[in-house]
């Protein structure tokens, strides 16, 4: 999945294009925000040369991992959580959410072992493992740490 492809916008219908894309692999990644819940949606896509696509995505899973994200002091704005699977790196891949009034839900996770990720784009995370069954509810406590800890 080399090639960077940018961003589209999502019409009020939920219909959303790129043009022009060479023949490739793509990760396609949304999310429906509401408030601090996020569903975020992520699927990868094989793209053949001149080749029009149309692709409905949605939730994977039926699962909700909540909780709540804080610091030493008040908690920097523009946090967000995100689910990696376990031993995966690739951080493409994993599902976000926004942090708000110092919570977050993510609806629609698939079964399985995640590291739910605490990130201050201006420096500083914190994480913690995370065991998401294959519906429910998971609640999680995530702790940011100053960068250099």
């Amino acid at each position: 999945m080399g090639v960077e492809a940018g961003f589209a916008k999502i019409g009020v219908d939920g219909r959303f294009a790129f043009s022009c894309l060479p023949a490739g692999e793509y990760e396609v990644f949304g999310q429906l925000r509401q408030g601090a819940a996020s569903t975020p949606v992520t699927r990868g896509v094989t793209l053949a040369a001149e080749q029009d696509l149309d692709l409905q995505i949605g939730p994977e899973g039926s699962a909700v991992v909540a909780g709540t994200a804080s610091a030493e002091g008040p908690l920097p704005d523009h946090c967000y959580v995100m689910l990696i699977p376990k031993g995966s790196e690739n951080w493409r891949g994993a599902l976000r959410g926004f942090v708000i009034d110092d919570q977050f839900e993510l609806r629609g996770i698939p079964a399985g072992e995640y590291r739910a990720l605490l990130v201050n784009p201006r420096g500083g995370s914190g994480s913690a493992m995370v065991e998401v069954p294959a519906s429910g509810k998971v609640t999680v406590h995530l702790t940011l740490e100053a960068r250099g800890r």
